[in-house]
């Protein structure tokens, strides 16, 4: 599977500090996955260790011809808190 990264997604993993291989991580074996409706893309969600600590990792990617392009990645604390605000109304769950 080829990943490459878009602009933003590229600035906030450096921002935030993440290890691509985390994403990877996420992207092989997600705990959730779902499907924006606004932004016609995929998340994949994955609690792993980061910052010394276990916390979701969210992982916004699109499918394209040539892999599988991240939009954006960013930790979440109360992932709970982030699908119950989001699916049903934004997110439909796959897994």
């Amino acid at each position: 599977m080829k990943i490459f990264y878009s602009e933003h997604a590229r600035l906030k993993i450096e921002h935030r500090k993440i290890n691509p291989s985390k994403i990877e991580e996420v992207l092989l074996k997600p705990e959730y996955i779902f499907y924006d409706l606004h932004t016609q893309s995929m998340v994949a969600i994955k609690e792993i260790e980061l910052y010394g600590n276990k916390i979701h990792l969210v992982v916004v990617f699109t499918i394209e011809e040539k892999g599988v392009k991240i939009v954006t990645v960013y930790p979440c604390r109360k992932i709970d808190g982030e699908i119950a605000s989001k699916e049903g109304k934004r997110w439909l769950r796959l897994k």
